[in-house]
């Protein structure tokens, strides 16, 4: 059990730092580069597409993982999981390098996100209207994440702290299959950070933060079917399903293009007001960190009413979409 988990891990905090020693000076030759746009948090040309280090790191830990899976159950979650999330990760690497038309890459996330549901409808007792309904979801949460990596670090401790609860879920509900998957995705997306923040930097791209969001939501879908409770599941994404979804409410009502790039997510509008983008990234973390305690506390029955959580959430929520507010009133 020790090998099943700890090999993985190893080769995954390895292949996620060294990779990019051989990866990275390719990226910048082949001329996979990042131009500042409307919704830029940035100002000076950027390699980016630094996510193929992630996807090296999950392919070659997660199939290390299935190899070593004590069952042939967790064998088959993780390949699912897995395969999910590397085949959105490598349409985001297409995308990087030569660009993908939005129909296209809608289509291809809702076929993925379908096929992955409809593995694992295949084998409980969920209802067949679950698979639209799943694909839907799946494709959602790609792109929400897509649309939150705007600036340097909050994706990397995104998928730390979603990682770490998931792995901790895993952990205490005996569910070992998202142990791993779990810290995989944790320790290949910190192992990130330095690259993105030592100079001249790298940028995750479309690979890295497709890969991440597929890997997320591909878990949460395997999760819910092996019964962990679907609050404590969304718990640790709190804060990204608010802040995109307020955001893409709010242009719609102003019958703008939701999808065309802009700086009115709540971790922009703090960049702008003067955060840096590790503090900005920090707070996003933290106030995550906290939402995924709660659901970890109500898996475990510390909390014992769903209400109470949904409570909790909605003011974590809530605090961090008013803190612009409060960015404005210090500046007068």
């Amino acid at each position: 059990m020790i090998l099943s988990i700890a090999l993985p891990l190893i080769v995954a905090a390895v292949v996620a730092l060294a990779s990019p020693l051989v990866l990275y000076p390719l990226l910048a030759r082949a001329g996979v580069v990042d131009i500042p746009n409307e919704r830029s948090s940035h100002h000076r040309v950027t390699t980016r597409g630094g996510g193929v280090a992630q996807l090296a790191a999950v392919w070659l830990s997660g199939t290390i993982a299935v190899v070593c899976a004590p069952s042939l159950e967790s064998q088959r979650t993780m390949a699912i999981v897995i395969g999910g999330a590397l085949l959105t990760g490598v349409l985001g690497f297409v995308e990087d390098a030569r660009g993908v038309r939005i129909a296209v890459r809608a289509g291809t996330q809702l076929a993925i996100g379908g096929v992955v549901a409809l593995m694992f409808v295949t084998t409980t007792e969920a209802s067949w209207w679950l698979v639209p309904t799943a694909a839907l979801g799946f494709a959602t949460y790609v792109n929400f994440t897509n649309f939150m990596d705007g600036i340097n670090g909050i994706s990397g401790l995104h998928g730390a702290v979603v990682g770490v609860s998931y792995a901790a879920l895993g952990s205490i509900l005996h569910v070992e299959w998202l142990t791993v998957v779990g810290a995989i995705i944790a320790i290949a997306f910190v192992c990130f950070l330095p690259w993105n923040f030592t100079p001249p930097g790298v940028f995750m791209g479309d690979v890295g933060s497709y890969l991440l969001g597929a890997a997320i939501a591909a878990s949460a879908m395997a999760a819910h079917a092996a019964g962990i409770p679907p609050l404590s599941i969304a718990a640790p994404l709190t804060i990204y399903l608010a802040d995109t979804s307020t955001v893409i409410i709010k242009r719609v009502l102003r019958r703008e293009k939701w999808f065309q790039p802009h700086r009115q997510h709540v971790y922009q509008r703090l960049v702008d007001a003067g955060a840096s983008h590790l503090a900005t990234a920090l707070v996003v973390t933290l106030l995550s960190g906290l939402a995924a305690l709660v659901g970890v506390a109500l898996a475990t029955r510390v909390i014992h009413s769903p209400s109470v959580a949904i409570a909790i959430l909605t003011v974590i929520a809530f605090a961090y979409l008013s803190l612009p507010h409060f960015s404005r009133i210090k500046d007068h």
